[in-house]
Formats: structure tokens, C-alpha cells, sequence
């Protein structure tokens, strides 16, 4: 018994800092996460996933917006997975920005009604500012507009970003 009390406030601590986000919690193996995920993103489904220790989606909806792709990223330390990055991305053509303005103002609007906000412009020439929302029991987490050049023709497209972080869980990550 004198164990099993030390381990569970570990356990309840851990969890006060974790952050869920469409269903799994930051630190969760991939195994656990990609059930969950197939089930919110794929319908049910078991996905195939191209890459080892990513998981992703096209076409998602999550925080009541649209969204092209969505990648769930997991460390590894040979043994076990830890989920600590999630970034959803939706592509406009350069010409659309006020829509990918309204759209990033409405995931401000969700999103300040329960994390403190922080406005800050990217350098660079860049004309979208981006927000930082953060609380003291979670980890932060941000949304910008970025301007970019496309790879194909020069043209420029805009990219809204939705990213979700936590802080390593392995020391050493590669």
C-alpha cells in the first residue's frame, strides 16, 4: 500500500499537466493514439500509416474548421512512443487571406475562452499575425497564417497552422 500511493500521485501529477487534444492525451503511445485516431478520423477504420512514428490525416475537422492534413508525431526511446507534437495545416491560395484571416480569428475566439492568448507577428515580411494560447495546467499552443512560396510555378500560397507541443520526453531526441 505505502507503494502504491507514491505512484499514484505521480500518476495524478502527470496527468494535471498533460494536454488532450482530438481525443488522446500528449505523452500517449502511438498505439493507443492510432485507435483512437482511426476511430475520430478514419471513420472506424484502420489507417496505413507511411512513416514510422507519425500518424496522419487528410481532410479532417477538428475545433468546428475544415482542415487539410493533420500529423500526430511520437518520440521513441527503442522501448516505448511518446505522442508530443500535433500540427493541423489548411492551404489557401495567397489571394484568399481574409478567409484564412476569419478562420484563424474564429480558433482565437474558441480557444480564449479558456487559455490566456498571446499576439505576436511573425519577422520576415510576414503580414499574419499569429496567436500563443496557453494556461498554467497545460502546455501551449499556437496558431499562425504564414505566407510561403510554393514549390510549383513561384506562385505564394498562405498556410494556417494549428500546433500542438510538448516538451521532450526523451532527453536525446533525434
Amino acid at each position: 500500500m505505502k507503494k502504491i500511493i507514491p505512484l499514484l500521485l505521480l500518476l495524478f501529477s502527470l496527468n494535471l499537466h498533460a494536454q488532450k487534444v482530438a481525443g488522446v492525451w500528449m505523452g500517449a503511445t502511438y498505439e493507443t493514439c492510432k485507435v483512437v485516431l482511426d476511430n475520430r478520423f478514419n471513420g472506424g477504420e484502420q489507417s496505413f500509416q507511411l512513416i514510422a512514428n507519425e500518424i496522419s490525416y487528410r481532410n479532417v475537422t477538428f475545433a468546428n474548421q475544415k482542415f487539410d492534413s493533420v500529423t500526430f508525431y511520437f518520440q521513441s526511446d527503442g522501448e516505448r512512443t511518446y505522442l508530443y507534437r500535433i500540427i493541423f495545416h489548411r492551404y489557401f491560395p495567397k489571394d484568399f487571406s481574409k478567409e484564412a484571416m476569419y478562420i484563424r480569428d474564429e480558433l482565437k475566439d474558441l480557444y480564449e475562452e479558456n487559455y490566456d492568448t498571446y499576439e505576436w507577428w511573425i519577422p520576415e515580411g510576414n503580414p499574419y499575425k499569429c496567436y500563443m494560447f496557453y494556461n498554467d495546467n497545460t502546455d501551449s499552443f499556437y496558431c499562425d497564417i504564414i505566407l510561403f512560396p510554393s514549390s510549383w510555378e513561384g506562385k505564394k500560397e498562405i498556410i494556417l497552422t494549428l500546433l500542438y507541443e510538448h516538451t521532450n520526453y526523451i532527453e536525446d531526441d533525434i
